[in-house]
């Protein structure tokens, strides 16, 4: 029996998402100097500021949101550390699949060690699931009681017919909370390789795929053919095979069933880039965070529009109840952030941080409160948030999980440096978020965009469209926070010569297949605004793949009077009481900055891999085709 497409959806999605949920905007930045002056009704405006305020309201009926309220607690058993779960990482147990026969005696087995069919696999519980089911709880604990579950119904999809139990999945992003919300965009390419579903390789001019770490053995590749659906496999990102004893000996299960807690801390979990476990959604951490950090934005918005006191007082008590009311506040630090689950201590990922990236909209939102002098941001409330930031600003500096991001090549880093800088804001400190600012368009950034416009580091994803629009997501918010503070890197080059225009451009030019292309549209109208759009291109894009974009929070967010210090108005300069000291000139574009023939390209600097994701890796041989060589 085959599953409907509308069933799934129903009993694995329908819990996922809270009745109030909105969709959230790309990370952003907004001047405050932009709200306080922006006139309500403004015809360019007027629609995109009506769906600011009418979000400012529903997202509000969510609330208040406090990490106290999780029903799991972290490591620490302190309800007040922030839990969230590595999203792309599945329990690998390695159980014997319910009705199997893999345990029978040699004599009795295949003497051609073919392999046992997955399809008897749990069709029993397939056949009974009940479509009133609760959502992704009910399914995930069936695929826990029943290890083979999760690959029976891969293998009873056609790969033809959208991959239907994988279609939610794929779309949520590393970000997995409020970024996209469409159930419609499937995963990249798959194809059947000796009985695996396989993930394709990132499409690109170079052949790409994603590397692991040894805690998942690397499966046989099928040559890639444009005529076929067979791809080169990425090690790691195929779900786990039901084989025979001979192929892949597996092991009874210590219990009839097995219980979500003891799957979490019994079973080896391994990385699948881009396919997102779908029991991170029953922690709240990573939702309210999201969520909070999007309704006070969008209320002391509305309240600088309306001067409506009942959006100033949703956001000073959202505020307020998350990061430092006595018995709700969450303690400043992501110890236990995008938690790896398996055997053994279990702490957080550097990787984690990324999910706190919604301060940027926090520290905004505080900033216009504080603009506005809203009468339900007392001096008081201000102190308080103040002392937090500070707290956590020292965490992301000083531990060692908040030094390893620093480090991160990636998107990772690039965000890294967006709520570092804006957390500095915050707290009154403006050198310090310039200095982090010039840290990472200095670092991190130079290796990230080639002449092209490609992004190397997240073109090898498995999701590539979707990566290269969060980077880009990230380092528009680097370039405006540093517009705020009068510092132009809309023209600060990478040492391929390329700019954050350029790889906008690049992403205009892609045809994004089966993911969300409408991850690029505010990004789109970022650049019309901050380089201008003489020739129409950029709105004409807009227009035509959306006609709703100008009422779309971007669009308000996205004009040229947002911005201080853009290409048209100055140049690349730091204003002089802010005085970054060590500033450095703009890198060649010559042979010094590119490789050398022979070796791997400058990103990788003393090391054979980079980690993109929790033990998710790229190695030379991948990454090298990305990069030019010197002649």
């Amino acid at each position: 029996m085959r599953i409907p497409l509308f069933v799934l959806r129903l009993t694995t999605f329908g819990a996922l998402f809270c009745p109030q949920w909105t969709r959230a905007d790309p990370n952003d930045w907004v001047n405050p100097r932009y709200v306080l002056a922006t006139k309500a009704g403004d015809p360019t405006t007027a629609s995109a500021q009506q769906g600011i305020i009418s979000n400012a309201a529903k997202t509000a009926k969510g609330g208040p949101w406090m990490v106290t309220t999780s029903k799991d607690a972290p490591p620490s058993n302190n309800l007040h550390d922030y839990l969230s779960w590595a999203p792309y990482h599945w329990p690998n147990c390695n159980w014997c699949p319910k009705g199997s026969k893999m345990f029978v005696e040699s004599s009795e087995q295949d003497q051609s060690n073919a392999e046992v069919s997955p399809v008897d696999h749990g069709s029993d519980l397939i056949d009974h699931l009940d479509p009133d089911l609760a959502g992704a709880g009910a399914l995930q604990n069936a695929m826990e009681f029943h290890p083979g579950m999760e690959h029976d119904l891969l293998k009873r999809t056609s790969v033809t017919d959208e991959l239907d139990w994988s279609l939610g999945l794929g779309n949520w992003t590393d970000d997995f909370v409020g970024q996209n919300d469409g159930l419609d965009a499937a995963l990249p390419p798959v194809s059947i390789a000796d009985g695996i579903p396989v993930l394709a390789p990132p499409p690109s001019s170079a052949t790409a795929s994603t590397q692991t770490t040894d805690s998942e053995p690397s499966s046989s590749s099928v040559e890639e053919s444009n005529s076929t659906s067979e791809t080169t496999t990425p090690t790691g990102a195929y779900l786990h095979p039901m084989t025979n004893k001979k192929q892949n000996p597996c092991t009874p299960s210590p219990t009839k069933t097995l219980s979500p807690s003891a799957t979490w801390t019994s079973c080896d979990y391994v990385p699948r880039d881009g396919q997102v476990n779908p029991d991170v959604r029953t922690l709240n951490g990573a939702s309210d965070i999201n969520a909070v950090s999007q309704s006070v934005l969008y209320n002391a918005i509305a309240y600088a529009l309306t001067r409506q006191s009942t959006y100033s007082s949703n956001a000073a008590l959202f505020l307020e109840r998350f990061f430092f009311d006595k018995a709700t506040f969450m303690n400043p630090n992501v110890n236990y952030g995008q938690v790896v689950r398996g055997p053994g201590t279990q702490t957080g990922s550097y990787m984690g941080i990324v999910d706190l990236r919604g301060m940027v909209k926090v520290s905004n939102a505080v900033m216009i409160l504080r603009g506005i002098k809203s009468p339900d941001w007392t001096a008081a409330k201000d102190s308080a948030m103040v002392s937090w930031a500070k707290s956590y600003i020292k965490w992301l500096q000083t531990s060692d999980l908040g030094v390893h991001a620093q480090g991160a090549k990636n998107n990772h880093g690039t965000f890294y440096y967006s709520q570092l800088a804006a957390i500095q804001l915050l707290s009154g400190d403006q050198k310090g978020a310039a200095t982090s600012l010039h840290t990472y368009f200095t670092g991190p950034y130079m290796e990230q965009i080639v002449a092209s416009g490609e992004q190397p580091l997240e073109a090898v994803r498995t999701r590539p469209f979707h990566y290269r629009c969060f980077n880009i997501e990230a380092m528009l918010t680097n370039a405006k926070l540093g517009d705020q503070l009068g510092m132009n890197y809309w023209t600060f080059k990478t040492k391929y010569g390329a700019t954050i225009q350029t790889a906008i451009n690049y992403v205009m030019s892609l045809n994004p297949g089966k993911e969300d292309g409408s991850e690029a549209y505010p990004h789109v109208a970022a650049a019309a605004a901050a380089y201008g759009d003489p020739q129409k291109k950029y709105i004409n894009y807009l227009r035509s793949k959306s006609s709703s974009y100008t009422s779309q929070s971007f669009w308000y967010y996205d004009q040229p009077h947002a911005f201080d210090a853009t290409p048209s108005t100055s140049p690349l300069h730091n204003r002089g009481d802010l005085d970054v000291a060590g500033e450095d000139p703009l890198p060649s574009s010559g042979a010094s900055a590119v490789q050398n023939a022979e070796n791997c390209p400058p990103v990788f600097g003393d090391s054979d891999s980079i980690e993109l994701d929790v033990g998710i890796s790229v190695t030379c041989d991948i990454l090298e085709p990305y990069y030019p060589k010197t002649m």
